[in-house]
């Protein structure tokens, strides 16, 4: 009698037993074996992030920007300081015009120099900002933390991985600028170069990119409407430098755009 009743119970309490194993391997499947995040610049309330530029999926096929077209669509972000993006975009550093002191910036690498002219006239608020972080030393040690071939090169971030922003060290928030676009100013050729950001349009920080060939997707009205700040172009006589640094790139792991051995930036100066 007592081994029939054991019998009785011995089915739902493996059933039971069962369920409880499989959602535990389920949860903590989840929390500690989630996809690896997309790379992007996010805000402090998002580190995981969205991309920045991605390929042109539209345009071909339909490379990573960084954002989505893995060629130009950003990811849904709002920076993460509680102050207004109108109050960022109003400090002096972005505003004063007198702060330009040069149209060219040199950059050393790893591979070689890199020399871009900046578009003053043309953005005023964007190159005022790249001037500022140029003279601060903010991008020296940075790296090229993503390649995609026929697409950009990508780097500028102070951690490395696509998430970082310039923090304001007495304020100790992040500054962001507002986008600046230019009818004249267009991804029409190799070696153009803009700013990073998510999908918010006044979300771009410190991140930058060099185009690797036309990309007028990422011009107004492409794959995101409101496009992104065109500020520089490599000169023709340094584009080999990043040339070179696509060919030798290898990527950390297939199917990435981080590569193994990103390439550092040493110093960026203005001449």
């Amino acid at each position: 009698m007592l081994r029939k009743d054991y019998n009785y119970f011995k089915y739902p309490f493996l059933l039971l037993f069962t369920s409880t194993l499989i959602i535990s391997v389920c949860f903590l499947n989840h929390k500690y074996f989630a996809k690896e995040p997309t790379l992007s610049v996010t805000s402090e309330n998002n580190k995981a992030g969205e991309k920045v530029i991605k390929k042109e999926e539209t345009e071909k096929a339909n490379v990573k920007a960084g954002l989505p077209p893995k060629v130009g669509q950003p990811a849904a972000e709002k920076p993460a300081s509680t102050t207004s993006i109108e109050t960022l975009t109003n400090e002096t550093i972005v505003q004063d015009k007198d702060k330009i002191s040069s149209d060219i910036v040199l950059i050393q690498t790893e591979k070689g120099p890199i020399k871009i002219k900046l578009f003053t006239k043309e953005a005023p608020i964007t190159t005022n900002n790249f001037i500022d972080l140029v003279k601060k030393g903010f991008y020296n040690g940075t790296v090229f933390h993503r390649v995609v071939e026929n697409f950009v090169i990508q780097g500028g971030d102070p951690l490395g991985d696509g998430t970082g922003n310039y923090i304001d060290p007495e304020s100790g928030k992040p500054r962001f600028i507002k986008l600046e676009t230019n009818p004249n100013l267009k991804f029409d050729k190799a070696g153009k170069v803009g700013m990073a950001r998510t999908s918010n349009p006044n979300s771009a920080s410190c991140q930058f990119f060099i185009a690797l060939q036309p990309l007028p997707s990422l011009d107004p009205g492409g794959v995101d409407p409101f496009g992104y700040a065109v500020f520089g172009q490599v000169t023709d006589d340094t584009l080999e430098t990043v040339k070179t640094i696509i060919k030798d790139s290898k990527p950390a792991y297939p199917g990435s755009d981080r590569p193994a051995y990103p390439v550092r930036m040493h110093t960026l100066i203005l001449q």
